[in-house]
Order: C-alpha cells, then sequence, then structure tokens
C-alpha cells in the first residue's frame, strides 16, 4: 500500500486595524489585539490561518494654549481666535483616527488707565517713556504673557505757584492770611505746600495811621436846654457821626452845637477815606443850680414892648438888696424881690434919659458865698 502524507497548510498574518473595526477570519471575527489561530478543512488535510491581529486605540491628544487679541490657531482645516474648548477628529499616518482637544484661551488687550500729579520738577516713567509735562499718554507695554497691554497716563503738572497779595489795614488791627495775622508793616513771604508741591506767596502789609482826634466842647457843665459848642482836632476832611445825633445840630460836620436836656455822653466817630476810625467822647452834666446873674445895661422904657423894664435874672440867687440911683445920687428905686422890676418911673414921674448906678447884694445858694455888684444902668427913650 502506497502511503502519501500531505503536510497541513499553515498560513499567518500581522494585521493592524483601527478601534472599532473588525476583521473575519472563516466563521470568525475579531475585534481586540491577540494571536488568532483558525483551522480550515480541506478534502485532503486541514490548513492553519495564524492571525495576529493588532487593534490600534484611538489616540486623543489634549492642548492648552493661550494666544494674544487679534492672534489665530488653525487645527486642521478650522481656525480659531476666540477663547474656547475645540474638539477635532483627525486621521493619523496609520490611517486611524485620532482626538485632539484644544483648550482655546485668548488674552484680551488689557488696558489700564492711571491718573498723577507731580510738581514741575518731576518726572514720571512708564516703559521706555519719560513724561514731565501736562497729557494723557498711551503707550504699548507687552504683560508677562508675551501680549501688550494699553497704558493710558493722565498726567497733572501742578507748577509752582507764586502770587502775591497786598493788604492794608488799620493802626492797632490785623488781617489774617493763610493762617497768619499781620498786624505790622512790611513784606512778607510764605511757601507752603499746594497739592503737594509747594508754592511762593509774599504779602505786602500796609499799615494806615487812625485820624487824631481830640473832642472838645465849650463847657462841660449846662443847664437843661443850654448848647454847647463841639469841636474835633480833626478837622472837615473826615467823615462824622455823632450820636446822640438828635441832640445835634448836625451829625455829619466836625463842629456841631449840641443841645443838651439831661446828663449825657457825647461820642464821635470820624472815619477817613482808608476806612480807618478814631473815636472819642465827652460828658456833659446837667445841674439845677449855677448861681449866675444877668444885670441888663440898658432899658427904655417907652411902652414899645421891647426893654420896658429893669430887673435882674438869675438862678439860685437870693436877693437881698437892689438899688438904683440917679446921677446926683438919689435912691430913685429898690427891692428885694428878685422877680421885681423898675419901670423907670420915680415920684409918679418918667425919668429923663441918663445913666443910674445900681447896687445888688444877694447870697449864691450855689457856692454859698454872699456877693455884691456894682454897675451903671443908662435908660433911653
Amino acid at each position: 500500500m502506497n502511503l502519501t502524507v500531505y503536510p497541513s497548510i499553515i498560513d499567518s498574518e500581522a494585521v493592524t486595524i483601527c478601534a472599532g473595526q473588525s476583521i473575519t477570519v472563516g466563521p470568525n471575527t475579531y475585534y481586540a489585539t491577540g494571536m488568532y489561530r483558525d483551522t480550515f478543512y480541506r478534502a485532503l488535510c486541514d490548513s492553519i490561518h495564524i492571525l495576529n491581529l493588532t487593534v490600534t486605540a484611538v489616540k486623543q491628544d489634549s492642548v492648552v494654549k493661550r494666544i494674544c487679541f487679534g492672534q489665530s490657531v488653525t487645527v486642521g482645516t478650522n481656525t480659531y481666535s476666540t477663547t474656547g474648548i475645540y474638539r477635532h477628529t483627525l486621521q493619523s499616518t496609520g490611517g486611524c483616527d485620532s482626538i485632539y482637544i484644544l483648550d482655546l484661551r485668548v488674552e484680551i488687550t488689557r488696558r489700564d488707565s492711571v491718573a498723577r500729579r507731580i510738581c514741575g520738577s518731576q518726572s514720571i516713567t512708564v516703559g521706555s517713556n519719560t513724561y514731565n509735562s501736562t497729557g494723557i499718554y498711551y503707550d504699548t507695554l507687552q504683560s508677562a504673557g508675551g501680549c501688550d497691554s494699553i497704558h493710558i497716563l493722565n498726567l497733572q503738572v501742578v507748577t509752582a505757584k507764586r502770587d502775591t497779595l497786598r493788604a492794608a489795614v488799620c493802626a492797632g488791627m490785623g488781617v489774617a492770611i493763610d493762617g497768619k495775622t499781620y498786624t505790622q508793616p512790611g513784606i512778607y513771604t510764605d511757601t507752603f505746600a499746594t497739592a503737594g508741591c509747594d508754592s511762593m506767596r509774599t504779602v505786602i502789609i500796609t499799615v494806615h495811621a487812625l485820624p487824631q482826634l481830640q473832642l472838645s466842647a465849650s463847657n462841660t457843665t449846662v443847664a437843661a436846654g443850654d448848647t454847647v459848642q463841639l469841636n474835633t482836632t480833626a478837622g472837615s476832611a473826615y467823615t462824622y457821626q455823632w450820636q446822640p445825633a438828635g441832640a445835634m445840630s448836625d451829625p455829619a460836620i466836625h463842629n456841631p452845637i449840641g443841645t443838651i436836656n439831661q446828663s449825657t455822653w457825647i461820642r464821635v466817630q470820624v472815619s477817613d477815606t482808608n476806612g480807618c476810625i478814631a473815636t472819642d467822647s465827652v460828658f456833659i452834666a446837667v445841674v439845677e443850680c449855677f448861681g449866675n446873674i444877668y444885670v441888663p445895661n440898658v432899658f427904655s422904657p417907652n411902652n414899645d414892648g421891647a426893654n420896658d423894664e429893669f430887673r435882674v435874672y438869675g438862678n439860685c440867687i437870693l436877693l437881698n438888696s437892689l438899688k438904683v440911683f440917679n446921677r446926683w445920687g438919689e435912691k430913685v428905686w429898690e427891692t428885694d424881690d428878685i422877680n421885681a422890676h423898675w419901670d423907670g418911673y420915680y415920684r409918679g414921674e418918667l425919668q429923663q434919659p441918663g445913666v443910674f448906678v445900681y447896687l445888688l447884694s444877694y447870697f449864691n445858694t450855689a457856692t454859698g458865698k454872699a456877693k455884691q455888684l456894682k454897675g451903671s444902668l443908662t435908660l433911653i427913650r
């Protein structure tokens, strides 16, 4: 018997597929990486198929990327310029898909605005630029992330302030400037801070003298209703205010006449063209009793209603006697009543015009003294 032995047919292959794909060998389908052995029956001998299968997993890349505003990133056929997370399926070199995840962050252009104030001798530097004058300046700087930022500087330069103030005050008064009070004439210079910078101010002070004023009155002791002549040493070149104004003949002149009805202070205020004021006062006393006496030296008894009688006048007077003599020494009239009067008659006859002599004896109750007077009296018609 002749025996023929046929060898088994064995073939092998290595296959690589992508995840999600499969390969079928005979009745079997394979999806996962592995070594697979399949036997096929033939008429004479079996054949063996060996499959070395490699399943390539889906590749996934995740990338975080930062770009500046105005820039873009291209992935495949897509271009991106705004912040977001983008997912793409790409084909790798092996023919399988890969997933690319892009976490894109777009840095916006940073703008910051700063207001600064500096003194005239100072400056400020932004980047490579230095500024020393008032203005608004724009600088483009690079941030830590490599993107541009815009810096806006609103700069105010305070120049050294210099000014001069003039002030005038009246003697004895002061003027307050910047917390200081000036009372003496002169030129004063002060340095002080304005918005953090030094400023200089010159103050010129003029001191005006007060009007030279002294008030005088013709009499400081009067009877009620009497008048006094008032006067001042300042003269008429000033403005006057007298008090009490109602007692003055004119309260706006330098020498009014005052009518005194009761004891009072007379006050005057004098102001000059500089507004400087001086005041003075005098006290006028009203007394009830002076002991004054008045003896006329002429009368005319002609019944015309004017000076028709001879009498004496006075207050606080006690009359002892009043005698009138003619030129021959003959007594023609006598009385001890201060209110009595002589009508020019003697023994029923009107006396002829001429000169008569009077003798007066009285007691002054104001002074407590007795006194005698002698004088001449003229009778006319």
